[in-house]
């Protein structure tokens, strides 16, 4: 086919879809913060609709709104309960480790550890309490300023607002979407879409529980052993392995290497302990735990793991990665939908 034979048409229509490409791009970015609370709220109710759904058989007359308004008094209570028991502790801990870190930094020289021989060959102690005041005065300008942690505090605020507001309206109307867009295919074809949103509803919901469930038991795993030995600031390093756990692939590593180098300066042989603690318990989770939890929901492999997470992070950091992940595994679903119905007869055709 020669260059000259494609038609003045045909270039306009290249460059007009470019162009087109581009804007829509450009409107995504300018609404990059909205996106992700509707994202966060989607995934909020795919989460909370199976027991929504359960407490609706249950209401009057089978009130699904009845049942949404339930489910959020109970999410309430069991936030407030949560927040009741950790809140004070780690309030509690994480001043206590302020207050101690200069102390911390003294022991250190003092140390007969291979940690304290570590920092005294390489002065490290001397060039950390050179920047030790300009790191604090620095720390106080950022946190002491009134109006910057309203305004942060504000912008959550709003933020958790939104989200919950269209978490409600998601979970109250998300069935009449559905059977209204179901409703405007032919009908051979209803029976196949019905089958495609199932499949994508049970990924990611699969997927944002299995998620909340492996933080939570790797806090658990991660508290009590270093409740046992004895580490200080138990429960802040728990919740920090925690939420980062929620980061896949590398999360559960960085995690441990937190933990173990708090332990560090507490106790070699705690340190050690701990080390091969974590190595077993992310060996056990990641060929028992998390096959049990997931199972074959993803459908994707660990290379697209990967790489959904990294854009993810880079786009819209932790939340990013948390659900670029489902949406990778969903337009593999969408695209094996496409192939299998589609594709031949346009092929044929």
């Amino acid at each position: 086919m020669n260059i000259n034979d494609v038609s003045n048409r045909t270039v306009i229509r290249i460059l007009a879809i470019a162009v087109g490409f581009f804007i829509v791009l450009w409107l995504l970015l300018q609404v990059q913060r909205e996106l992700i609370w509707v994202a966060t709220a989607s995934f909020l109710a795919l989460t909370l609709n199976p027991a929504v759904v359960w407490l609706q058989q249950y209401m009057p007359k089978k009130n699904r709104l009845a049942a949404i308004g339930s489910v959020f008094i109970l999410m309430g209570l069991v936030v407030a309960a949560i927040s009741s028991i950790l809140i004070p502790p780690l309030l509690t801990q994480s001043q206590k480790m302020v207050q101690e870190l200069p102390v911390l930094i003294d022991d250190m020289r003092d140390s007969s550890s291979s940690v304290g021989q570590f920092v005294n060959r390489y002065n490290l102690v001397d060039r950390i309490k050179s920047e030790q005041e300009q790191l604090f005065t620095q720390i106080s300008k950022a946190t002491g300023s009134f109006v910057g942690v309203a305004q942060s505090l504000f912008s959550n605020l709003i933020a958790l607002i939104v989200i919950l507001t269209l978490t409600f309206f998601t979970l109250k109307e998300g069935p009449m979407w559905f059977n209204t867009l179901i409703s405007t295919r032919p009908p051979p074809e209803q029976k196949r879409d019905r089958e495609l949103m199932r499949r994508l509803y049970h990924t990611v919901r699969n997927y944002t529980f299995g998620n909340l469930l492996r933080s939570l038991l790797i806090f658990v795993a991660t508290l009590v052993p270093l409740l046992i030995l004895q580490i200080p600031y138990a429960l802040p390093l728990s919740i920090v392995m925690g939420i980062l756990n929620l980061i896949p692939l590398v999360g559960a590593t960085i995690g441990s290497i937190i933990v173990v180098a708090v332990c560090l300066f507490v106790s070699t042989p705690a340190a050690i302990f701990m080390t091969i603690y974590l190595i077993v318990y992310q060996q056990l989770e990641n060929n028992l735990i998390q096959p049990l939890i997931f199972g074959r929901a993803l459908e994707i492999s660990a290379y697209t793991v990967l790489a959904a997470a990294l854009i993810g992070a880079s786009l819209a950091g932790l939340l990013g990665a948390f659900v670029a992940i489902p949406i990778a595994a969903g337009i593999r679903i969408l695209f094996d939908h496409y192939h299998k119905y589609y594709y031949p007869r346009s092929k044929r055709g």
